[in-house]
């Protein structure tokens, strides 16, 4: 269902280590261990940084059996802005969508007969072409806003058109198109076939909504109390057959009209009956048109029905169009933050819209303007997949999960060309959440799932996610990966999975290796953080060949000590032993590092997927205590800083968040001369690490150690004369940087 939018005192605490504020000095000062060394916050007034701190307060199941030339019309999948008349800049939220989305009325654009302004529309394109936005573009003919605008009542095409009166429950008149009638619908094609000879040529629009109903979707007037409209057009003659034929015709006008666009018809709402999607979707499918539903939500009832072929309401729910044709023709999702209140609703519905394959979603400004991180990270990782397949997939992973609800719900995991496997011997795994059981919304009436697991609580991924279940001998997981994009050989690969880290208990991953033989990739021991973790695994020898048991291709192994819970995980290909690591950055002061040794440790080469998004780079030479700095205003040959490598840490300056990815080898062992005092350093090693365990080579010799969020604007740290449960910093992760105090010189040993 769419929504039409229309014009219209500082408590400071003091545990470990001291927080000093911004105070200018006339040069650089050397502070003691309760400070790290930073650069000025505003570096400009000084060409030497100061060492003042920057502040601490502060899965498609049944592919259709038909060409997916259609699919390939998608150029310019993403993330649309939902009715994007404010023409929202994407440099003001960079990488969180790339395109725009606008309803027209047709009596906007045939104000006489057959005579087409299209002016409205031209300037509005002009206006996101002007910003580099692709468009999507709709015409509708009757608008279901009347609760925003009663001045509209429901019809906004021309007045020459045949239409009834109909009265609702509360009394209110809506004129309403006689979609059955001829008149209607040749006037119609004339519109279409004018939209197409306008548009279909016109690099800007990347695709078309096929409008047939209230708001452009499959439903001839709104939701509305006891039904008395679609009453009232059904005594007028509009049956189901009547407006089955009435969408097949439209489709058609539309696809003679748009040769060259994608085309995606509305399909989540319906007339009488659910049999109505699976009537349009197996006329349109076929021909190249696509589906998009509106009304995303992170879980459902009544969204697939594909147990009864001869059930009446066979592959005709919410979902059923999409997963019978994601491979073949274009699929999108709108939705809207009224819909998605919680952002975690809003990061399960966008995995929902990718394990459909999704190529397009239109999404609300306000599901991105108020800057919450979970929002914000959810598009961003829709970025990532949207229109993506299994040949050209940059990684393919599995979000475990299960529904919550009853009815027709979509069982199972949502994947993307990675699949999780409960029916393997052994690995029947267990759904969990800290939601509780009841009937309401999100939550959990499914028997499958155990509810009230409350250590996972207000975190996304515990909003449902899956343990082994050793006590019922199932201590693996079991996934395969699809055959299209790994199949035999000798290969190079990555796999992330991410888990709660809680107990001191281990567990394992083993996979399809040489012949077929399942090999160990390596053990994790947990660490009792009672947090969600990462922990990647390189293997340069996956055969991922169907070897193991169940056709599977690999496993994680709870190794009979305690169960693991698993919210996603994910495989990339490598190219031989090169890895890429991605260093996540944030508008202002960054403190990283990156954990691998690139091709080229100059500067601007390191730097250069992020160009013209930093403005400053500052390194402590360790040894002389003092700052190299980049300046991207001055000429590369007055800076001091020249290059960059695993064993640094360093600040970048942002103008904008970014993420940098860094391509280059793992090293076996890092030496990094460390030198009496602070030394600020990098972490070369593929995953985290407990801060005694990092620190092994050095025990004894170091004080304290500092790490800085840009997220947050805070310090965390880590005192050896404190208790260690104390401590605000607990592990060493790859891609910080971090200030370590020695009280002596020594070297520090950084081993993968």
């Amino acid at each position: 269902m769419k929504r039409r939018l229309f014009v219209v005192p500082l408590l400071i605490v003091l545990s470990i280590f001291l927080v000093i504020g911004a105070t200018v000095f006339a040069g650089p000062r050397i502070q003691d261990e309760d400070e790290p060394p930073t650069p000025p916050a505003v570096p400009e007034e000084n060409p030497l940084p100061r060492l003042l701190p920057l502040g601490t307060e502060g899965q498609a199941v049944e592919p259709a059996g038909v060409s997916a030339a259609w699919k390939n019309q998608v150029t310019r999948p993403g993330v649309y802005v939902f009715y994007d008349f404010r023409n929202v800049n994407p440099a003001d939220y960079p990488g969180l969508f790339n395109g725009g989305h606008m309803t027209f009325y047709w009596n906007q654009i045939e104000k006489s007969y057959h005579v087409y302004d299209w002016s409205v529309v031209d300037s509005w394109i002009a206006n996101e072409a002007a910003l580099g936005k692709p468009v999507a573009l709709e015409i509708v003919a009757y608008v279901g806003a009347s609760s925003y605008d009663t001045a509209i009542k429901g019809y906004v095409a021309p007045g020459w058109l045949p239409t009834i009166t109909c009265t609702d429950s509360d009394g209110r008149q809506f004129k309403i198109p006689r979609y059955h009638y001829s008149t209607f619908q040749s006037e119609y094609r004339a519109l279409i076939n004018a939209f197409g000879a306008k548009y279909n040529n016109d690099s800007r629009v990347e695709f078309i909504e096929i409008s047939t109903g209230v708001d452009g979707e499959n439903q001839p007037v709104q939701y509305n109390s006891g039904n008395v409209l679609e009453a009232c057009i059904q005594a007028d003659g509009l049956g189901q057959y009547q407006w089955e034929m009435y969408m097949k015709n439209i489709s058609d006008y539309y696809l003679a009209a748009f040769p060259s666009k994608p085309l995606v018809i509305q399909h989540y709402p319906m007339y009488l009956h659910d049999s109505e999607r699976r009537t349009i979707a197996q006329y349109d499918g076929p021909k190249g048109i696509g589906f998009k539903g509106n009304g995303l939500k992170p879980d459902r009832d009544k969204a697939t029905r594909r147990d009864d072929p001869a059930s009446s309401f066979y592959l005709a729910f919410l979902d059923d169009p999409a997963i019978s044709y994601s491979n073949t023709v274009p699929i999108g999702f709108e939705t809207y933050q009224f819909y998605l209140t919680d952002p975690i609703w809003q990061y399960w519905a966008v995995l929902n819209a990718l394990d459909k394959h999704a190529d397009y979603l239109v999404m609300d400004q306000d599901t991105f303007t108020d800057g919450n991180p979970i929002r914000q990270e959810s598009l961003r990782f829709a970025m990532r997949y949207l229109g993506k397949n299994v040949n050209n997939t940059p990684e393919v992973w599995v979000a475990l999960r299960e529904t919550g609800y009853t009815y027709y719900p979509q069982y199972g995991n949502y994947s993307f060309y990675l699949y999780q496997d409960n029916g393997v011997p052994g690995g029947s795994t267990k759904a969990v959440t800290y939601r509780p059981s009841g009937s309401g919304e999100y939550q959990i009436q499914n028997t499958l799932v155990e509810p009230n697991v409350s250590f996972l609580a207000g975190t996304k991924e515990g909003w449902i996610a899956r343990r082994t279940n050793q006590a019922t001998g199932n201590p693996y997981m079991w996934f395969k990966v699809d055959d299209g994009y790994l199949y035999g050989g000798t290969n190079a690969i990555s796999i992330t999975v991410t888990y709660f880290d809680r107990g001191t208990d281990t567990w394992s991953l083993e996979y399809d290796g040489p012949g077929g033989a399942m090999k160990s990739a390596g053990t994790v021991t947990k660490t009792n953080t009672n947090t969600w973790k990462k922990f990647t695994f390189y293997i340069d020898d996956a055969r991922m060949a169907n070897g193991l048991l169940g056709l599977s291709d690999f496993r994680i192994n709870c190794n009979g000590d305690g169960d693991e819970y698993i919210h996603m995980v994910m495989l990339a290909k490598r190219s031989s032993s090169q890895v890429v690591h991605n260093v996540a950055l944030q508008t202002g002061p960054n403190l990283v590092s990156f954990p691998v040794q690139p091709a080229s440790t100059a500067i601007q080469d390191v730097l250069a997927p992020i160009a013209g998004k930093y403005t400053k780079v500052f390194a402590y030479d360790n040894a002389t205590k003092s700052w190299k700095s980049y300046d991207v205003s001055v000429p590369s040959w007055a800076n001091t800083l020249q290059n960059l490598d695993p064993s640094m840490g360093f600040w970048i300056y942002m103008n904008q968040p970014a993420t940098l990815p860094v391509t280059g080898t793992l090293p076996s062992s890092t030496s990094i001369p460390l030198y009496t005092g602070a030394n600020l350093v990098g972490f070369p090693r593929a995953n985290s690490q407990p801060v005694a365990d990092a620190l092994t080579s050095i025990a004894g010799k170091y004080t304290k150690v500092f790490e800085y969020d840009a997220g947050t604007s805070s310090w965390r740290s880590y005192d050896v004369s404190v208790p260690s449960w104390a401590n605000t910093l607990q592990e060493l992760r790859p891609g910080y940087g971090y200030w370590i105090y020695v009280n002596q010189n020594c070297t520090l040993t950084v081993s993968n």
